[in-house]
């Protein structure tokens, strides 16, 4: 029969996974780990709770999951984090931009320029301005190792394709005011402010 762990066994033991690794966690991944090394899985998210409280290891907020990571290389794990967090932040810029095109698809149906149009059309803009911002700081994590890019983009599969795909929604928004409000199509630029999106590799 095997040993029972004390609560310091179970602490040391998911501390040297942090330790030995230089990437984060959901509570579920460190669950999986946790049990293999023969830690009550019902009891992991208590013990790293404890660990965080401790400033053994740190944690941070990214969309709907909490992430964990050890503290032996902070500043290149808040630099991960960061990453993370502006991925996330992209994916809910498009979320975002993709109703607000719903909304005025719907709205062209009316042909009229109201006010509530105008604004939609206001808001459309500013969230493809945050989203081009977002675009220029990702580019600043280009000293991330090949192995942690790679681990970044598994967590924001398919996101490149969701850029795409509402690349090709505006371009369709625009052929509509074109044709269907008689808008000339440098009146339509000038309206929204932009001159051109790109697709992604």
């Amino acid at each position: 029969m095997a040993k029972r762990m004390t609560q310091d066994e179970k602490r040391q033991a998911m501390l040297e996974i942090f330790n030995k690794t230089k990437s984060f966690f959901k509570i579920q991944e460190l669950e999986k780990i946790g049990s293999k090394q023969g830690i009550v899985e019902n009891t992991i998210k208590d013990i790293v709770i404890s660990l965080v409280d401790d400033d053994l290891i740190s944690s941070d907020k990214i969309g709907a999951s909490n992430f964990y990571w050890g503290n032996h290389n902070k500043k290149r794990h808040f630099k991960m984090i960061e990453c993370l967090k502006l991925i996330e932040n992209k994916k809910e810029l498009k979320e975002s931009i993709l109703n607000l095109k719903e909304i005025l698809r719907k709205e062209i149906e009316l042909k009229p320029m109201t006010e509530e149009k105008k604004f939609n059309l206001n808001k459309l803009k500013e969230k493809e301005v945050n989203l081009e911002k977002q675009n220029e700081k990702l580019k600043g994590f280009t000293n991330l190792s090949p192995k942690e890019i790679g681990e970044l983009r598994n967590r924001s599969k398919g996101l490149s394709k969701e850029i795409n795909e509402l690349t090709d929604n505006l371009f369709v928004l625009q052929v509509t005011y074109v044709i269907n409000l008689k808008w000339k199509k440098r009146i339509l630029m000038r309206r929204l402010r932009y001159h051109r999106h790109d697709y992604v590799e």
